[in-house]
């Protein structure tokens, strides 16, 4: 997902997409929304029909983008995962996938592409040549180009800080692939030290206590590490309950509970309680709410009852 432009040439069609214009040379289009039952600006997913938890918006030129981390639809007030439109893998698959971004509101020409970096993070690369070079090797890049906010190119970008190093033509641009398409629900007995389960490794498997005999699945523990992004409810720390598990995040999201590595033989709610509750505290504050946030380890606890699953928060 990646490329820029600085000279905006024979171009006649004016576009919207996330509340901000951009300039687009016409084309022939290989598919359109209205193909598939959908308009310009649907949020689509093939969750329901083929479990895969990537989130897209699709434009008028059959292309879309891809949702890197959950946290960007935050940066939208008129998105949300319960705007996502359910589509088959087929209808996913029609509009091609685009990395290529402009800042629109700061009306910066410039176009960039995201290098995928993580399951959930990429970075931003310039795309450094003219408009008229770049459609030269592409006759459709004008089309592929999607309107992102300050908000999203700031995150990309810590504050425009930070940028991958520039692209002098578009066959250096990758295609998006899911970058990590191991399970995240795993048998108990498949489970050991490297196994991956989606972006996180097992790093150990242990008994939760001393008494813990046989050979599982109850009564042990699985610790995992990486960095992975959930969206979910979360509760702030209570003093009032022995056994409240705070602070903690539950109801997470269709998106979340495809991501978090799970157990096929526990089939209990998945919710966490936070191990770094102090920091926890400074970072989401004191008021219960959902929150998008990104985690560095998670533990899962196999004991039956009165237990927590424990995680680390990142930021």
């Amino acid at each position: 997902m990646k490329r820029g432009l600085s000279v905006f040439t024979a171009v006649t069609t004016t576009m919207w997409l996330l509340g901000a214009a951009f300039l687009l040379a016409p084309a022939a289009l290989a598919v359109i929304p209205a193909d598939y039952g959908l308009t310009e600006g649907d949020v689509i997913s093939a969750w329901d029909q083929a479990g895969d938890p990537d989130v897209y918006i699709v434009n008028d030129h059959g292309y879309k983008r891809l949702f890197l981390n959950p946290a960007i639809f935050g940066f939208y007030g008129h998105l949300g995962f319960d705007k996502v439109v359910s589509t088959s893998p087929t209808a996913r698959d029609a509009f091609g996938t685009s990395g290529l971004f402009r800042n629109c509101e700061a009306d910066d020409l410039k176009v960039y592409g995201v290098e995928t970096t993580g399951e959930d993070t990429g970075e931003l690369h310039w795309v450094n040549m003219s408009g008229s070079a770049a459609v030269a090797e592409d006759a459709d890049f004008f089309k592929k180009v999607f309107c992102i906010n300050n908000n999203e190119f700031n995150w990309y970008t810590s504050n425009g800080t930070s940028f991958g190093s520039d692209y002098t033509s578009l066959s250096q641009v990758p295609d998006y692939e899911r970058g990590d398409t191991t399970p995240t629900t795993r048998s108990f007995f498949e489970i050991e030290p490297g196994v991956k389960m989606g972006a996180m490794t097992v790093v150990s498997v242990r008994p939760a206590h001393e008494n813990v005999t046989g050979s599982g699945p109850w009564g042990y523990i699985i610790e995992l590490e990486g960095d992975l992004t959930l969206t979910g409810h979360y509760t702030p720390l209570r003093s009032d309950e022995a056994l409240s598990f705070t602070p903690k995040l539950d109801e997470l999201s269709t998106d979340s509970l495809a991501r978090i590595p799970r157990i096929k033989e526990d089939s209990r709610k998945v919710w966490f309680a936070f191990s770094n509750s102090e920091f926890v505290a400074q970072t989401l504050g004191d008021q219960p709410g959902t929150v998008t946030v990104t985690i560095s380890s998670y533990e899962i606890n196999m004991l039956e009852s009165a237990v927590a699953n424990r995680a680390t928060l990142k930021r």
